[in-house]
């Protein structure tokens, strides 16, 4: 395997060093560096091995390794000589595509890397991602044909999904995936009101959640979505096995009862509340979601003021949990539930945004870390959701399932559960008709 053919490593053979440099680099210097909590050591025994010396036996370990969004091997010539991984000329991987172009708010251009360790990969000679910032936009260049796929991220909202299929029926339509983005409320549970669990409980069980998915996203989606992703079925602990009064506080709607919560935690007359989230950047169909929520919520006596924030201020500040009251939002998917578990509920984690402290649920957290036995680590897992079901650390949305949409003449294209992080793994496999 080898780097891209650009200075100053010129196309160089990765070695086990390069490997080694860039972990320590992530483990030191990364937003996500908690992943790597019980890594000690890394080493090199060789050009072609790596050895990971951990505190305790870690069971995240390996998925934490493949996750697309955050870990790449990086050559460390192009920090000594550029001493800046995003400026252009420092943009070097191993991966199908190389970076060959970039203009500030217009687009990205990569090119085919010749020396891809798949032979015979990736088909096509490049591919430029247009900058649009406006959603409408991107949809009507894709209309028009001006651009081979709708939409890089988020997804197709679910009405234009629709009127794309009544419009454009020559057009290739994927749907059905299930989504790994959480939609939460979250809060500052240290100050009153939400550090009564009973205001909490109030704020889920006011959300209307089959109405949401069904005008929202035309019936489509998960109902029942979180703490675990509904996309990973397999670590979700099915709603039919939580006790009844549990399930209802964690999916149900019943506003009498959320307007009896409220009383009993001294509100009876409700409460004003500001709820943050991130101006314009997810899109329209988030815009809606905030809207409904605050409707939701007016139902029972919680006016909830809806406060934009720009993106840098939000994913730099309430985003990380440093907030008064409310806020809310997606969360960025994750290949590994232990993010979803460890990183949003244990002390200290920067995406414990609702900053949770919970004395009886830290040791089920770190227990399901170290637990190496998958059925056995599972069972954890289940005990976990079971516990924080009541809790409401964080009101759990429903999501639509992700939609996409690609002209004719693409080839191969096949939507990723995991979103479309990497351009090399999006579009390795896709080519074009002539």
């Amino acid at each position: 395997m080898k780097f891209h053919n650009k200075p100053p490593v010129n196309g160089r053979e990765v070695k086990a060093s390069d490997v080694v440099f860039s972990l320590e680099r992530f483990k030191a210097k990364s937003g996500f560096r908690i992943n790597f909590e019980p890594v000690t050591k890394i080493e090199a025994v060789d050009d072609y091995t790596v050895r990971i010396h951990l505190s305790q036996p870690y069971a995240p370990l390996l998925n934490h390794l493949a996750q697309p969004s955050y870990n790449v091997i990086l050559p460390p010539e192009a920090e000594a000589e550029y001493k800046d991984y995003n400026r252009l000329e420092a943009a070097i991987g191993t991966g199908a595509f190389m970076l060959t172009s970039y203009t500030r708010g217009v687009q990205y251009v990569f090119k085919k890397n010749p020396d891809y360790w798949r032979k015979g990969l990736p088909y096509v000679d490049e591919v430029r991602l247009e900058i649009t910032p406006d959603y409408s936009t991107r949809i009507a260049l894709f209309r028009v044909g001006r651009v081979h796929q709708a939409n890089w991220w988020p997804s197709v909202e679910d009405t234009d999904y629709f009127q794309l299929q009544r419009s454009r029926p020559d057009i290739v339509l994927g749907s059905g995936i299930r989504s790994l983005v959480l939609g939460t409320i979250y809060f500052n549970t240290t100050k009153p009101p939400f550090n009564d669990q009973r205001v909490r409980q109030a704020v889920s069980l006011a959300i209307n959640r089959q109405a949401w998915i069904d005008t929202l996203h035309y019936g489509e989606g998960c109902l029942y979505h979180g703490p675990i992703p509904c996309a990973y079925q397999s670590w979700q602990l099915p709603i039919d096995k939580y006790p009844p009064e549990k399930a209802k506080l964690l999916i149900g709607y019943d506003p009498e009862m959320a307007r009896k919560l409220l009383a009993e935690a001294g509100y009876p007359n409700g409460f004003t509340t500001t709820l943050l989230y991130a101006a314009v950047v997810y899109g329209t169909l988030w815009d809606s979601r905030y809207q409904l929520a605050a409707e939701n919520l007016s139902k029972v006596g919680i006016k909830a003021e809806l406060k934009p924030q720009e993106y840098g201020l939000y994913i730099s500040t309430t985003y990380l949990g440093k907030l008064d009251t409310a806020a809310m939002g997606p969360v960025t998917p994750y290949a590994e539930p232990d993010y979803f578990l460890y990183g949003h509920f244990y002390p200290g984690q920067t995406a414990n945004r609702s900053s949770v402290n919970d004395p009886d649920l830290n040791p089920l957290l770190e227990q399901q870390r170290r637990e190496m036995d998958p059925k056995k680590r599972l069972e954890i897992v289940y005990k976990i959701q079971e516990y924080l079901a009541d809790k409401a650390y964080y009101v759990y949305l429903p999501i639509g399932t992700t939609r996409t949409a690609w002209l004719p003449q693409v080839r191969g294209m096949v939507p990723k559960v995991i979103g479309s992080y990497g351009v090399g793994k999006f579009y390795l496999y896709v080519g074009l008709a002539q």
